[in-house]
């Protein structure tokens, strides 16, 4: 008798891509599809589950021409191959990636299915929940970005990504960027299958990203301090074992060139050993706005995997070194309402350079697995370097009280080291019509970020300062843990989420001569609650309910010399999730309200010193469409509105500034199959801005200006494949409209990029 042979199927749900499994969630729930697929024999049935399981199958070897029964209705994967292949010699089993063998004892006989999602959205995430979990069972607003998204938009950073996720704007501000989500900004706050990245490592490269997912509104419960209007999570890419090579040269605008691979295999397929490696170098002479000079990055990433019976394990690495000019200033002049630039006064050689380093791993360790109980003990670590050198001239006002135009100039020298942990008991429990997914959870991180750094002032051409020399430094550190209780439990049509957190967060600053300048702590106990009913298969309505809280910073003056309390944050969303056209589309809309407490406001007793406020109101709410239209034609779009206003000293309700009330998004590709190996794809979409407010900060109690000019980008794709090679040219702003990123200051706003290209030669193999 020969040894085992199995039926590898590796789909978009599956071992391709792990992290958007259907066939094996390894923490949770299995996705359900509703089949229509009739008798046949075992290959074709086989290719057509996974086909309409939102997968381009590939057979590569036929399973001979035995029949099978076909399957109609609602099933998961899993059990739509068992009914297939029931009263045949043919068994499916779970290899723990995520994939699943189709064994076949008596014989050597195989089909070999190989595909990846073709859809833009994906149908299951940890985000909300921290189990795998289909996210219409999940009482969160999730929008997320895959790989395919990227590919076809030839995206090769977080900044480019970010434009496919409704009310998410990535901006520049000073010498920071960040992504401001409805109106809240994000700190430049991220993490890394839910570990917290260093704040210094803004706008990396995608190399180790597989897919970009924001979870809106609070997530203390998730993430401890810090969130407020939605959570950003880089979904890593894995070794998973398929053996692939991909390979891409380019060039764009600004005198671009850039190079990049992927490759990954099997160290040892019967111990489950697999590695991967990903790669990316680029170089450009300017700016696509023909300023700055010499934008640069450099990345690679090796990946390891392990996929035994009860364990699986990922560990990665990610070095990267980016030089990134400052794009060029306007200032907005509210009595013509018109911008200024302010040109060669402000030196091109303005930059910030990042060298990261990153370790991580993900271990998920079987205890118990049996048809009631499953039990698992899961933990995850991140370490993190950051290194950060910034020279920056920056136009502060453009007839500064009449002088002229007036430069400030900030130089630094930063470290930023993060550690982030996680660890829990996860335990799927049935008792007869009511599945628990209980989790008890520590979590754990610290950040030591020391610097030094020197700024000064001038009028007209002002050079950029020399970065700070050999001195003693400032330095913070945080530090941060947290218990948490979670109950995820399903009834029937009824999905509910119950969790409750209690965190411990303390900072310390100290300055350079080591004395303590500040510090603050909290201890504080947050809840949150969700409930989704099924409508029906494809409908489902929910509502949830979630707090969390942000410390305020040091550097706020009070007249007790003591920090002002944490900015506590309370949020309602209700909506509802749908699916159609088979559920090859989904549409998902929101509506939240919220409220915050603890706002810093001048103190109207002495103007000197701030005092704790109402703080603020809003209210938002949010519609996407995206999938599948057809076979040959995937859409991704958003629509998001948002409006918050804040009391001031004087009791007046002001707006929030630099952040759009109206944002649209859309990316659509359509193909035209040729036959032979051969099809055009045809890429159209945008963004949409409305108009923001704006002060000037150079002038006391400044009034709020509205821009109204709105940010408009029509963007397009012409793609061909011949087989295993693809060449894709992006242009975007095709009308090379001026656009301006919303700001805070009418003072200081960027001129964004303006029409741009990026071609590509990829091949797969």
């Amino acid at each position: 008798m020969k040894s085992a042979s199995y039926i590898s199927i590796v789909t978009a749900l599956c071992a391709v891509y792990p992290q958007i499994a259907c066939a094996k969630s390894p923490n949770g729930q299995e996705e359900q599809f509703n089949f229509k697929v009739s008798r046949g024999n075992i290959s074709d049935v086989v290719a057509e589950l996974a086909d309409q399981a939102r997968a381009t199958v590939k057979v590569e070897a036929s399973g001979k021409s035995e029949p099978v029964p076909g399957v109609q209705g609602v099933h998961t994967l899993r059990e739509a191959l068992k009914i297939v292949l029931r009263g045949t010699d043919w068994s499916v089993n779970s290899d723990g990636t995520g994939a699943f063998r189709i064994v076949r004892v008596s014989t050597g006989d195989s089909i070999v299915v190989v595909g990846r999602r073709t859809d833009f959205v994906e149908s299951v995430s940890s985000m909300a929940t921290r189990t795998e979990t289909p996210l219409r069972q999940t009482s969160s607003t999730v929008d997320t970005v895959t790989r395919e998204v990227l590919e076809s938009q030839n995206a090769i950073s977080t900044a480019e990504a970010f434009r496919n996720l409704p009310g998410v704007i990535y901006t520049t501000r000073g010498t920071t960027s960040q992504a401001t989500i409805g109106q809240d900004l994000s700190g430049s706050r991220s993490f890394s299958n839910g570990l917290r990245n260093s704040v210094s490592s803004q706008d990396g490269p995608l190399t180790d990203v597989e897919a970009i997912e924001v979870l809106k509104g609070p997530a203390s419960i998730l993430v401890g301090s810090d969130i407020q209007g939605g959570t950003i999570n880089f979904v890593p890419k894995r070794a998973t074992g398929r053996k692939h090579a991909t390979v891409a040269l380019g060039t764009g605008s600004g005198d671009e060139f850039l190079g990049s691979f992927d490759i990954g295999g099997a160290i040892s397929q019967k111990a489950g050993l697999f590695w991967r490696v990903a790669g990316l170098s680029e170089h450009a002479d300017t700016l696509p706005q023909g300023t700055g000079r010499s934008p640069d990055q450099k990345a690679i990433n090796p990946m390891f995997g392990l996929r035994a019976k009860h364990t699986r394990l990922d560990l990665a690495v990610q070095y990267y070194t980016k030089t990134t000019p400052f794009g060029p200033f306007s200032a907005y002049i509210p009595t013509t309402k018109t911008f200024v630039d302010y040109g060669n006064v402000v030196d091109e050689n303005s930059h910030s350079t990042v060298k990261s380093l990153k370790g991580s791993y993900d271990l998920d360790q079987d205890i118990i697995s049996s048809e009631n109980l499953d039990l698992k003990f899961r933990s995850r670590g991140q370490y993190q370097r950051a290194d950060r050198d910034v020279q920056n001239a920056t136009g502060v006002g453009i007839n500064y009280f009449g002088l002229g135009p007036a430069i400030s100039t900030y130089s630094q020298i930063s470290r930023d080291n993060v550690y982030a942990g996680y660890a829990d008991i996860y335990a799927k429990i049935s008792t007869g019509p009511i599945v628990h997914q209980a989790i008890v959870a520590f979590d754990y991180n610290t950040n030591t970020l020391i610097y030094r750094f020197s700024a000064g002032f001038g009028f007209g051409a002002t050079p950029v300062l020399p970065l700070p020399g050999a001195g003693p430094n400032y330095r913070s550190k945080g530090e941060q843990s947290g218990i948490i209780f979670q109950d995820q439990l399903t009834a029937g049509r009824f999905h509910a989420l119950f969790g409750l957190r209690r965190t411990k967060y303390d900072s310390h600053t100290y300055l350079p001569s080591g004395a303590l300048s500040g510090r603050v702590n909290a201890d504080i106990v947050l809840p949150n609650a969700g409930i989704v009913f099924d409508v029906s298969h494809a409908l489902s309505l929910y509502g949830s309910f979630a707090k969390s809280f942000l410390p305020n910073s040091l550097s706020i003056p009070t007249q007790d010399n003591k920090p002002l309390p944490p900015i506590d944050r309370t949020q309602y969303e209700a909506g509802f999730k749908a699916g159609l056209f088979d559920d090859k589309v989904t549409v998902n809309g929101s509506f939240y309200r919220f409220t915050t407490s603890n706002s810093a406001q001048i103190d109207p007793a002495n103007p000197n010193f701030y005092i704790a406020g109402p703080g603020a109101k809003g209210h938002g709410g949010e519609i996407s469409v995206s999938g599948s239209l057809s076979p040959t034609w995937k859409l991704l779009s958003g629509l998001a509105l948002s409006t918050s206003k804040q009391k001031n000293a004087r009791g007046v309700d002001t707006p929030v500034l630099g952040a759009p009330k109206a944002t649209f998004n859309l990316w659509s590709i359509k193909s035209f199959p040729l036959g032979n190996g051969k099809s055009i794809d045809l890429g159209f979409g945008g963004n949409y801005n409305s108009g923001f407010f704006a002060n000037d900060t150079n002038i006391a109690n400044p009034p709020n200006y509205k821009i109204d000019r709105a940010y408009v980008s029509v963007n397009g794709s012409f793609a061909v494949h011949v087989k295993k090679l693809t060449i894709n040219a992006v242009v975007n702003n095709i009308f090379d409209r001026r656009n301006y990123q919303p700001s805070n200051t009418i003072n200081q706003i960027i001129y964004d990029v303006p029409r741009s290209f990026r071609v590509t030669l990829t091949g797969d193999f």
